[in-house]
């Protein structure tokens, strides 16, 4: 039973007078446990596809199950309770300015039974796992874009996901610290038994990371297979664009056992 299964997903928009749809006859499966890849340009539905597996994004037409439990018909304290076990990070870290490193990752508890102590030895936990410990009382425009994505990933933790979304996370990062997010990944990936999707347009981090990838153009699927499959043999012409683009990138594949 794969953990996460989309079925025949259709996502239509209205603008003015016309329908535009942004994804359209999409089947994916990932497997407990993958790093799973979606690559595509801007505009290729891949975020909007990723974003019908909380329902943040409601498809127009389909069928979106997370551990075997379709999305689409619970009520909305059901979806609320199973949308905290996805996780999600994005490419410009969405954090409060106002807060603490320790307050942004604690912000998703404001209105959980736990008690101060727990939130504590939480917040301690995580500021642990991504690297941060010194870091717990300083502010976002104290940190390196680096640092805020790895606020932004303990953040994305707090809750225990069985699932994380990773849509673009490294797109505003340099090369190094591209790097280090990928091995922290990477850790999360082999230590937590985290499912990872990740949404990129850069082939390379795939390369480095994903077990499985998915191709995306025009709101659909065009290509999927193991990422030594579809390296190796490139079945559509933007999937060997993908590839070409990303030699002479110096994306190392992490190395934690």
């Amino acid at each position: 039973m794969s953990l996460i299964e989309l079925s025949n997903i259709k996502v239509d928009f209205k603008q003015s007078n016309q329908v535009i749809t942004a994804v359209q006859n999409v089947n994916l499966k990932v497997e407990r446990g993958q790093i799973f890849g979606i690559v595509g340009y801007s505009g290729a539905g891949k975020s909007t596809l990723v974003r019908t597996i909380n329902l943040l994004q409601r498809p127009t037409h389909g069928s979106v199950k997370i551990n075997d439990i379709e999305m689409t018909s619970l009520s909305p304290v059901e979806l609320r309770l199973k949308r905290q076990k996805i996780g999600m990070i994005f490419q410009h870290f969405n954090l409060l300015e106002e807060m603490t490193v320790k307050q942004n990752i604690l912000h998703p508890l404001k209105r959980s039974k736990q008690t101060t102590n727990q939130k504590e030895s939480k917040a301690k936990q995580l500021l642990e796992l991504v690297g941060l410990t010194d870091q717990a009382n300083a502010y976002p425009y104290q940190l390196s874009g680096g640092q805020k994505q790895r606020v932004a990933i303990a953040r994305a933790l707090v809750n225990d996901p069985d699932i994380l979304i990773s849509d673009e996370s490294t797109s505003a990062l340099d090369p190094k610290t591209t790097q280090q997010i990928l091995e922290l990944l990477n850790h999360l990936n082999l230590t937590l038994h985290l499912t990872i999707l990740v949404i990129t347009h850069e082939m390379q981090v795939i390369e480095a990371l994903a077990d499985q990838v998915a191709i995306m153009e025009h709101g659909q699927i065009i290509e999927q297979g193991s990422v030594q499959n579809v390296f190796n043999q490139p079945k559509q012409a933007l999937t060997q664009e993908f590839i070409t683009l990303s030699q002479g990138f110096s994306i190392q594949k992490p190395q934690y056992n």
